[in-house]
């Protein structure tokens, strides 16, 4: 009845509407959904019902309940509250549901729904009433009362944050609102404070002059059942004086500049405290000048790494209340901070716009300044340098050229750069018709006329004409009237008018005397010990010439005697008697030479040097034959007794000073290693080993080295021979040494009996049922492993069988047999079949839900897609109900966690992914949000948010933060995922849409409901591994569409792996895939990537998962930069490489010549289609991407075949040295070289073109892709590594041949490696493109240099064979000189003016001419070898071209050159047909091969340029 009825009223609602006049009125319930407590008793209020309308016709209303069964819980009061009707006797979590009526009847009283007509309702709403568990404890205050200070005109600050806790374990019990209750001694702080529904208490409007203090009441109630609260009472101090909030701090290397802005604008008050804290402090005041914005100060003297602590605060009349503002700040580098530029400080403020050259005046808006340069500077910011403005210019007018430039222009007269300089010369300073002369820095000099001289010619020469004696001597000038005669010599006087008599060669005075001239005559000064007119007489003492302290006593003639000391002799005293005062004590003295002596011992005495020792051993003090050997004692003297001393060397068996002990050692009367020491005279002792006893060591203790482990005791036997030990309990062996293994518990299971084994095991008894050796084995049948009534039977003794009935199967009967039906909507959960319920309460479904996708790994595609819609069908009831919505988000992630291969085939099918990201989005965008106006639901796999913005702040960046971290286990960095929202994003400016403002934010632990469907099979399984990991945060502002963001959207997302490249990328909805367009990657650090983006969606970082390792945008430019210069240069050197070998027949008619053509070709189009391939890929369709990818890939290959074919020839011509004719031959080459990458390119794209380009996939290059790994590796890399391989090795064996030319040399003549075979190995080198090594070596920690290397040598390989080739090969600059001089082309090797019809020695280049020293060829060469010359290639010849007509090899074979230098040829080569000298030249094959002589090495080195 109560259905029918309600099935009618909800049938014809519509036609009530219609019928009812248009009235407002609404029947409001609230809570909704409201909550009892479980096991609540009767008459406990639960909600309010009330009916409000605008009919003044309607009679009374009245509210009734329906009759469904879940309505019998409650009554409704007169009051139109909702209480409880009996004891709630249900499980918490049960949802009970009815609906009520709001009933009006103008003729009689409401008797029930059972006989209510349509006419008569007005409204209904349904009731939703959860049982829950008891709310046990109010939210509380962490205070009971709060104090806030406020600026009076500051409306719109935030004052205080009040905070609360509930210690509910539920989190609809926990959950709890703020807010101002509407009495009478509130409504003062309502009108001008709001508290929000999180405690946040905001002004909001001006509060009045008269008000000084605002005091109300809060309430904190939770929603929990039954409803508890608490309230605090909160204080709001009205302050005048506002603190400063808002800081920019800007340094240079010396100074720190703190700006804030001005806190109450329009107020007039008289400045700011300023006290600055570091390692001094100072107080500094500032006044306040109004209008200013903002106000700063500046500390000098400041230094990187310092302190600072600023404390501000406003100094004003009106009272103050609070602390000043505090602003710690630490410099360690110069610039300026964020928040400069986030509150639009000036920047004449703290960016120095000016540079400290002019002042800077703001202008309009914070960003813009004007620049007043000081003098010297010009220039919007002052950064030309003006030198005019300091008058540079001394004596002219300056100009003003440009920064650090000027030009001066000079007055009449003046000159230089600065007209610093004055041109003396127009003022005729020279006097005496001198002429002058000025230079360049404004100095005049003026040339003189003879007999003057003078800066100014002003000088008189009193020497002009010489007054001096003509011939005699020179004049000098003292002044402008005196002079002075220089004498020459022989002359003297004022005019040198006399003649020197003392002047003469030979001296008039003897022994040195000094002779003076007077006018015509002369005397002698005479030195010491000379007398006499001329000094002729000479004193024979006065030299002293007795020695050693003789007197000198002069003779009569001339002579002298000298009278010597006691102890000298000799005519001039020099002799000396060494043996005078000398005291032999026991010998005779005896003079040696000079001073020294020697003492001649008498018998018995010795010792240097006065015969003082005496030689004990004459008295034979050793006895028993012992020999003696004496050595020195002390002195014997008058006064003491000497005291011989000697050592006796004793025979066997004698021993002591005078071997008169016998030693008893001897006999080794010690045994079993015991040392025997001796005791005199005549007795020993000895010392045993431990374990050993008694006077000589016989007896043994065998329990000494304590044989027994783990504290077991030794036991000797009777004969003390042996032991034996006595174990601790637990040990066992003879020695303790095996821990009993039965000792302990728990070695046999089930009841087994443990028994030890004399090798130190053990076994087990079993009982009956169990086997194996710990009886841990059930005996299969023993206890019968069959369930479900399965019957068992033992095959073995671990195997058996079970035969199920015929509803189970399995090897235990333990699965249902229903699991192997493929039923919709089932799915077996431990063995047995559950299927999905389509009925019952929506708990009971979304529970079922969440088991039947437990276990996500056995899902398949079919059953997400059926999980998937099933959960859409509950998706309302989630959205009203959190509880739900958490089950459900659960359901999501466990199908997130599915295999990636079903997730992809689920996705492709039915779009699950993208309906499972979709429910999502829709619960943020449509979930009803608290009385906070938010909402936040966080699960294991995602955390989700709702809130609402009334209000958008200028400069409040919205910010959501969710942790998303692995459990500890996972080496990942426990760091949260993050994405802030600017101002920009959810402002009104740049939306049409108006309202409040809803952002919707969602968290991904993982990213596997962002599967690409494009690409999916190239993703690889690293890269799938990782969805698990990556995670994923999104951000939606409802209603609105936000892109070309000015300011960025800031994402904070950790690393997948520590040390791997990331990249920020968003999910493109329309092309579902990860894009990076609008998406910058801002920050890479160790653990986190920062990114910033123009637009919202969901952000992610994404790992690199491919071998190679991404580089730096500093390192790409980089290699980017090097690679294009260094093809341009190749591309150019390579033109003339082929344009010289292709002009010259001397160079190309050689095989090397040839193949250097090709070779060059193949590169010049290599870097060509490089180049033209890199450039701009986007600007190619894809056919034309294709013919590029397509002709890179065939010219690389090509490059890659001549290196190949020159490495060959190499290795003929300088390893195996001989190479026949061979017709064709750069034919058959050039059909390998040309002919295989053809082969190669064709093949690939003909297996699959897509390999070459896939307009599905972005592309930096057209080249074949890396994706088809079996074309990239098979078609490129592989042979490109064998041929690098094959080189490499013959690159090494012709280095040996270049670097060590010792082939079999008949002298023994070191060889030293020489520039010019250096030169030769480095051209094999790049010739064989070794250096491309350098990319596969590119792997892990050594790209980045390999890389560099691998850029500049492969990039530059054209110019380093143009280096080798041409610039340091003689013949091609041979070549091109002859072209200059001549105009004619070089045919034939050799100087340019060598004739061609000349072929006899004379023509062999003079360098390898025979000479002295034995080095070169013989100069006599026959005229046979001459025509063996001509018949080889053509060109003039080198020794190195003698044996062939191939010119690789550099030997000359059959030529010897002997120790004399002199070539003789073993073998000559005739002149005839071709096939004559092939058969020559197979003949010299087995010849001995002889290196040319060392001398010429180093010439053909440098012919050796060019392979």
């Amino acid at each position: 009845m109560e259905v029918d009825i309600l099935l009618k009223t909800l049938s014809t609602l519509v036609i009530l509407i219609s019928s009812v006049p248009e009235t407002c009125s609404e029947l409001l319930v609230t809570p909704y959904p409201a909550r009892i407590y479980k096991n609540a008793p009767r008459d406990v209020p639960v909600l309010k019902v009330e009916f409000t309308s605008n009919s003044t016709t309607l009679s009374t209303t009245t509210l009734a309940l329906d009759r469904k069964s879940d309505a019998r819980y409650f009554r409704l009061g007169p009051d139109g509250v909702l209480y409880t009707n009996e004891t709630i006797n249900l499980q918490s979590g049960t949802v009970l549901t009815f609906f009520v009526f709001a009933i009006y009847n103008s003729s009689a009283t409401f008797t029930g729904t059972d006989n209510m007509s349509l006419k008569d309702l007005a409204d209904y709403k349904q009731i939703r009433i959860i049982v829950s568990n008891l709310n046990k404890y109010a939210p509380q205050f962490n205070q009971s009362a709060y104090t806030f200070p406020v600026y009076r005109y500051g409306a719109g600050d935030v004052i205080g944050q009040l905070t609360v806790t509930d210690e509910d374990e539920d989190d609809y019990n926990s959950q709890f609102t703020i807010y101002v209750p509407n009495l009478p001694e509130n409504q003062e702080a309502i009108k001008h404070v709001s508290v929000s529904p999180t405690g946040q208490i905001s002004l909001t409007q001006n509060v009045p002059a008269d008000i000084s203090v605002l005091n109300f009441t809060v309430v904190a109630e939770d929603a929990g059942s039954p409803q508890l609260s608490s309230t605090a009472e909160v204080k709001i101090d009205i302050l005048m004086v506002k603190q400063p909030d808002i800081f920019c701090i800007s340094t240079t290397s010396s100074t720190t500049s703190l700006c804030w802005k001005n806190p109450m604008p329009g107020v007039q008050f008289e400045g700011y405290d300023i006290m600055v804290e570091s390692s001094f402090k100072e107080n500094v005041f500032l006044p306040s000048v109004e209008p200013l914005v903002e106000s700063c100060f500046i500390l000098n003297n400041t230094r990187i790494g310092g302190q600072y602590v600023f404390h501000v605060k406003v100094r004003s009349n009106d009272v103050w209340y609070g602390v000043e503002s505090y602003l710690a700040f630490n410099k360690t580098a110069t610039g300026y901070t964020y928040d400069c530029v986030k509150n639009q400080f000036f920047v004449c403020n703290y960016k120095n716009p000016c540079n400290g050259n002019g002042a800077c005046n703001p202008v309009t808006t914070p960003d813009s300044y004007s620049c007043n340069c000081s003098p010297g500077w010009r220039g919007d910011n002052c950064t030309i340098k003006d030198w005019c403005a300091y008058s540079p210019c001394k004596n002219g007018t300056c100009t003003f050229l440009e920064h650090n430039k000027y030009e001066c222009s000079c007055s009449e007269g003046f000159f230089g750069n600065n007209c610093q300089y004055y041109n003396a010369c127009l003022d005729a300073p020279c006097a005496n018709q001198g002429s002058c002369t000025i230079n360049q820095y404004g100095v005049y000099t003026c040339q003189c006329l003879p007999g003057f001289s003078g800066k100014d010619c002003l000088t008189v020469d009193p020497c002009f004409p010489s007054p001096c004696a003509a011939g005699r001597g020179s004049c000098k000038r003292l002044s402008n009237t005196d002079f002075d005669c220089q004498c020459y010599s022989g002359y003297y006087g004022n005019l040198c008018q006399y003649v020197d008599a003392c002047s003469a060669e030979s001296s008039p005075c003897m022994y040195f005397g000094t002779c003076v001239s007077v006018n015509d005559t002369y005397f002698c000064v005479c030195p010491p010990g000379t007398s006499g007119q001329r000094c002729e007489k000479q004193d024979p003492c006065f030299l002293q010439p007795c020695k050693n302290n003789g007197q000198c006593i002069a003779g009569d003639t001339g002579s002298f005697t000298c009278d010597c000391p006691e102890g000298y002799t000799g005519n001039e005293c020099q002799q000396y008697d060494a043996c005078h005062n000398v005291n032999c004590r026991n010998g005779t003295c005896k003079p040696v030479t000079g001073s020294l002596f020697k003492c001649e011992c008498n018998a018995g005495y010795y010792g240097d040097p006065f015969c003082t020792n005496y030689d004990a051993c004459l008295t034979l003090p050793c006895k028993n034959r012992g020999q003696c050997l004496s050595f020195d004692g002390n002195n014997k003297t008058e006064d003491t007794d000497y005291k011989p001393f000697y050592n006796c060397t004793c025979l066997l068996g004698w021993y002591g000073q005078n071997c008169t002990f016998v030693d008893q050692c001897l006999s080794q009367p010690c045994k079993n290693g015991g040392s025997c020491n001796l005791e005199p005279p005549n007795g020993y002792n000895c010392a045993c080993r431990p374990g050993y006893s008694l006077d000589d060591c016989s007896k043994f203790d065998p329990c000494y080295s304590q044989p027994c482990q783990n504290d077991g005791q030794c036991l000797p036997d009777k004969q003390e021979t042996s032991y034996s030990c006595k174990c601790k309990p637990g040990f066992i062996l003879s020695d303790c040494s095996q821990a009993d293994p039965c000792y302990s518990s728990g070695k046999c299971k089930n009841g087994g009996t443990c028994v030890t084994q004399s090798d130190g095991g053990y076994s087990c008894d079993c009982l009956p049922g169990y086997s194996s050796h710990d009886c841990s084995l059930v005996v299969p049948c023993y206890v019968n492993e069959c369930q479900n009534g399965g019957l068992c039977t033992n095959l073995s003794l671990t195997e058996f069988k079970c035969d199920c009935p015929a509803e189970w199967i399995g090897s235990r009967c333990d699965i249902s047999a229903t699991c192997l039906e493929d039923k919709e909507g089932c799915v077996c959960v431990n063995k047995r079949l559950q299927c999905l319920m389509t009925s019952g309460n929506v708990s009971q479904r979304l529970n079922n839900l969440l088991d039947q996708t437990s276990d996500p790994s056995k899902l398949t595609a079919k059953q997400v897609i059926f999980f998937t819609e099933a959960l859409w069908d509950l998706y309302n009831e989630t959205v009203i109900n959190i509880s739900y919505a958490t089950i459900a988000f659960n359901v999501i992630g466990n199908l997130g966690r599915v295999n990636t291969s079903v997730s992809y085939e689920a996705e492709k099918v039915s779009s699950t992914n993208t309906k499972l990201r979709l429910f999502l989005d829709n619960f943020t965008s449509e979930v009803n949000l608290t009385e906070k106006g938010e909402v936040t639901v966080p699960t294991k796999d995602f955390e989700l948010k709702a809130m609402l913005l009334e209000t958008v702040k200028e400069h409040q960046n919205y910010t959501f933060e969710v942790e998303l971290n692995f459990n500890q286990t996972e080496a990942i960095p426990a760091h949260n995922v993050s994405i802030a929202l600017p101002t920009s994003a959810v402002s009104d400016s740049n939306n049409s849409s108006s309202g409040d403002i809803r952002l919707q934010f969602i968290g991904y632990k993982r990213s596997q409901l962002f599967v690409p469907i494009e690409g999916f099979d190239q993703l690889g399984t690293i890269a799938s591994q990782y969805l698990g990991h990556q995670r994923v945060i999104s951000a939606t502002v409802k209603g609105r569409e936000l892109y070309n963001l000015t300011d960025p959207v800031i994402i904070q997302i950790p690393k997948i792996q520590a040390g791997v490249n990331h990249t920020c990328v968003f999910w493109d909805t329309t092309a579902s895939t990860w894009s990076t367009e609008g998406v910058t990657q801002f920050e890479d650090d160790l653990d986190m990537v920062i990114c910033h983006s123009n637009h919202l969606t969901s952000f992610a970082v994404l790992m690199d998962t491919s071998p190679a390792q991404r580089f730096s945008k500093v390192h790409e430019d980089a290699l980017t930069y090097i690679t294009y210069i260094g093809c341009g240069i190749s591309l150019a050197c390579l033109f003339l490489t082929v344009l010289t070998y292709c002009l010259f027949r001397c160079l190309n008619k050689e095989k090397s010549g040839k193949i250097l053509i090709q070779l060059g070709f193949s590169l010049i189009f290599l870097n060509i289609i490089f180049l033209v391939g890199s450039v701009d890929v986007s600007g190619y369709s894809n056919v034309g991407c294709v013919v590029v990818a397509l002709l890179l890939h065939y010219f690389i290959l090509g490059a890659f075949m001549w290196m190949l074919i020159e490495a060959i020839e190499m290795y003929q011509a300088l390893v195996t040295v001989f190479s026949k004719y061979e017709g064709y031959y750069l034919l058959k080459r050039c059909i390998a070289a040309w002919g295989v990458p053809l082969l190669i390119v064709g093949i690939t794209a003909a297996v699959d073109i897509y390999s070459y380009h896939n307009d599905q996939e972005p592309r930096e290059i057209c080249f074949l892709t890396s994706q088809n790994a079996a074309a990239y590796y098979s078609a490129l890399i592989a042979p490109c590594c064998l041929i690098i391989l094959i080189n490499t090795v013959v690159f090494i064996m012709v280095s040996r041949v270049i670097l060590k030319p010792k082939f079999q040399q008949l002298t023994t003549e070191t060889v030293t490696i020489t520039p010019a075979q250096i030169r030769g190995a480095f051209t094999v080198m790049f010739l064989l493109g070794i250096t491309w090594v350098f990319g596969p070596l590119a792997i892990n920690e050594a790209k980045l240099v390999f890389s560099y290397i691998f850029c500049i040598c492969n990039s530059l390989q054209g110019f380093l064979i143009f280096v080798f080739r041409c610039l340091f090969n003689p013949e091609a600059k041979l070549a091109w000189i002859q072209l200059f001089k001549t105009g004619t082309l070089k045919r034939r090797r050799g100087p340019y003016k060598s004739s061609n019809s000349d072929y006899t020695s004379k023509a062999v280049d003079n360098r390898f001419q025979s000479n002295s020293n034995g080095s070169g060829f013989s100069g006599q060469m026959s005229t046979k070898m001459s025509l063996a010359i001509k018949s080889g290639n053509g060109c003039h010849p080198h020794p190195h071209q003698l044996h062939t007509t191939s010119s690789w090899h550099p030997n000359l074979n059959g030529t010897k050159s002997d120790k004399v230098g002199n070539t003789s040829h073993g073998a000559n080569f005739p002149l005839g047909s071709k096939k004559d000298r092939r058969e020559s030249m197979d003949y010299s094959v087995d010849t001995k091969r002889e290196s040319i002589p060392n001398d010429s090495m180093s010439e053909f080195q440098d012919e050796l340029t060019h392979f």
